[in-house]
Order: structure tokens, then sequence, then C-alpha cells
């Protein structure tokens, strides 16, 4: 709390910024608090060379994550500016891939791509290059998807299996003249694993949350949802739901409505869960879930949202996830069961701090996963040692 209102305040006219924020209601932010000019993106005009053409003009500039992932770096020179991102991004993405045997005998065998054995990074050659153009109406031929991200030098084979995972380019953290991601429980993030498994130098400003902790423990309130415990929660589980299965789910939904919820104002409540079983084709919020459980008038959040004040006036909260990484990006970043929960944690305090936590207030949280809601009794009762907290995240 407060780590954005501190760096507004702390930008130095004499140097140029560039600043990522999550949301287009922080870049307004940002623009508005700030005491030097950031210039920001019209809705209209082409994103990526709008950031290109500030750049050499030598602006400070403030934009959203999605937009810094459209930074070409091949025609635009960082080295001048000093970057802050708030709030962490993933870094790493699962893609879908082909069949062991297929990649080993058409890729590799028939030349096509080579793969570095020490941290898998898949490089297209020259043939897969001469036939990019083609390979999309050949399914017996290297993917063209494929082709365009290895040629971005973000395509990395997950050793022995069949599945890739595209990564952030490692130049947009080290081609600034300097980087500082401002977020909490930086260990515990993805960014953290991606930046150790490139080798990526990076210090943690480490803070006691001590105070924190205490806080979060006299001010949470943690329950459970006692027909949900024995149903996985998983992403993979929730889109698997069919109907009859995600009955179960609204039906407690339902009863939670009209007993620990009597009373509470549906725009006093925030919910998590899979995107797909709470709106329809139509983003209304007639998913499967939503249906029949009086709860479609409360604040939707996706399960791994940070970095937003709209909902700090939330009373309760309802957390259907069980949060696991994808198996590609778990495998890629090296990560254990440990840092899996670590991470699941992490996401969990992000999210559920959006409330009227951030005024000091009380919440109740409801959780349908026992993992989960484990993992947070412990931290809040400090039964485990944890990882470093952090309040910012310095890449070099």
């Amino acid at each position: 709390m407060g780590k954005s209102t501190a760096a507004i305040q702390g930008l130095d006219p004499r140097k140029q910024w560039l600043i990522v924020v999550p949301f287009l209601s922080e870049v307004d932010r940002w623009k508005d608090k700030a005491e030097i000019p950031l210039e920001v993106a019209s809705e209209n005009e082409n994103k990526s060379e709008w950031l290109r053409q500030n750049v050499l003009e030598g602006n400070s500039i403030v934009c959203t994550h999605t937009l810094f992932d459209l930074v070409d770096l091949t025609r635009t020179d960082l080295r001048d500016y000093d970057l802050i991102i708030d709030e962490v991004f993933d870094c790493v993405q699962s893609e879908f891939g082909v069949k062991e045997e297929t990649f080993e005998k058409v890729y590799i065998g028939e030349g096509y791509a080579t793969v570095d054995p020490t941290n898998g990074r898949v490089t297209p050659t020259a043939k897969w290059t001469a036939l990019s153009l083609e390979v999309e109406k050949l399914s017996t031929k290297p993917r063209n998807d494929l082709y365009q991200r290895a040629k971005q030098g973000s395509l990395y084979k997950v050793t022995g299996k069949g599945f890739f995972v595209s990564i952030v380019p490692a130049e947009l953290f080290t081609s600034p003249r300097s980087c500082t991601v401002l977020t909490y429980q930086a260990e515990t993030s993805q960014m953290v694993g991606y930046l150790r498994r490139l080798g990526i130098p990076f210090q943690i400003d480490r803070h006691d949350d001590a105070a924190f902790r205490l806080g979060l423990l006299q001010r949470l309130t943690v329950k459970d949802i006692p027909s949900l415990r024995e149903l996985p929660m998983t992403h993979t589980a929730q889109e698997k739901m069919n109907k009859d299965v995600a009955k179960v789910v609204s039906a407690a939904l339902l009863n939670l409505r009209k007993r620990g919820l009597v009373g509470v104002e549906a725009e006093n409540i925030m919910l998590s869960c899979n995107k797909s079983k709470w709106h329809d084709q139509h983003e209304n919020p007639k998913g499967l879930f939503a249906q029949g459980s009086k709860l479609s008038l409360c604040n939707f959040l996706p399960k791994t949202t940070r970095g937003t004040n709209k909902y700090r006036h939330c009373s309760h909260a309802i957390y259907l996830n069980d949060l696991r990484l994808n198996p590609a990006e778990k495998e890629w970043l090296g990560w254990t069961k440990e840092d899996e929960d670590r991470w699941a944690l992490g996401e969990l305090l992000q999210w559920v701090m959006r409330s009227r936590l951030r005024d000091g207030d009380e919440v109740s949280l409801y959780l349908a996963s026992p993992r989960m809601k484990a993992l947070l009794e412990d931290f809040l009762n400090n039964k485990k040692e944890d990882a470093p907290l952090a309040v910012s995240l310095l890449a070099a």
C-alpha cells in the first residue's frame, strides 16, 4: 500500500521515464498526480508506433502492461529511460505444442530448428525461415505461429515434453537505464522466477511485514464453503464442469447468500472463479455458477487481479479458485510444489487486498479450496518459514 503514490511523488524531472501500469484508470492517476508531464496514448492511434515515436522524442510516458508488450526492441532504444513497472505481470505463458516425437522428427530431425541445451530456447534455422510463408497450409510441416515466436526469440522448449512456453523478451528489463518493479511478496511472483531462470541479476528491497501480517490477522475473517470442500476447483476442473456439477457451486453460493451474506449489498461483494463459469458469451453474469446464485450483481474480479483500487469498498469476498501453475510454465521455471504454493498464496493476498482491507477495515473472505485456506491461515499465523517479502523489485 502506498507504493505507487511514493513513486509518483519521486519522479525526477531531469530523467526520462517509462511508467507501466495494469489498468487505464492507473494511467490516468499517474498522469493526473505526477508533477512532470507524462504522455498518454489516445484511443485511435497505432499504440506501438506511438510508443516508438515518443521514445524517439525523449518524452516521459505512462502506458499499460498491454501496451508495454508491444514494444518493438528492434526499433525502440530504451537505454536512456528509467523504467517503473507498477505490479508484476506474467512473463511466461504456456503454448500449445506438438507431440514430442513430431518435434524431434520434424523440427529437429529435418533441420527446421535448434534448441539451446542449457535453457531450452528454440531458434529457427534458415530452412524454417524459408518455409515460414507456406507452413500454415501444411499441417505436417512446422507451424507458423511457433515460427513467429521463435523468430522473436521468445519460444522455449520444455525439456522432455511436447510443450513450449513463450516469454517476455529479457531486453525489456535489461535495455533501459534502470528497471524498478513495485509489488508485494516479490519472491512469490512468476516474474522473479523468470529473472532467475534467465540469469538476469536483480535485487529485492526487503521490508519487515510483521505489522502488516498482524493487522491482516486481526481484520480478515477466513471461512470455508463446506459443500465445496471436496469439489476440485482448479482452472481445468472448473472448465470441465457440466451443468449438474456447476449446480453444486451455484447452490453453495445461494446458500451463502441466504446466510453468511444476508443483508450485504451485492456491490460490496467481490467474487472470483473462471470467467467462463460466471459470464456468458455476451459478457453478462449468466454463467453456470452465477445462475440461481443470487450473486450475479456482485463484483467479478479475475483470480490474479492486482494494482486497482476500484473495489476498496468491498466488505465481503468469495474466492472459488484453487490456483495451480500451468505444468509447462512450472517446469520451465524449475519450480517445486513449495514454490507453486508460495505463488498461489501471493496471488490470493494480492486479490483480497483489493477490498476495504486497504483502508484498515474488516473483511470476510470465503474460500472454496481447503488448500488455499490452509496456505492463507499458515501465513497469517506465521506457521511456516516464508520467503522474504518485498515492496520493490529491482532488475538491472
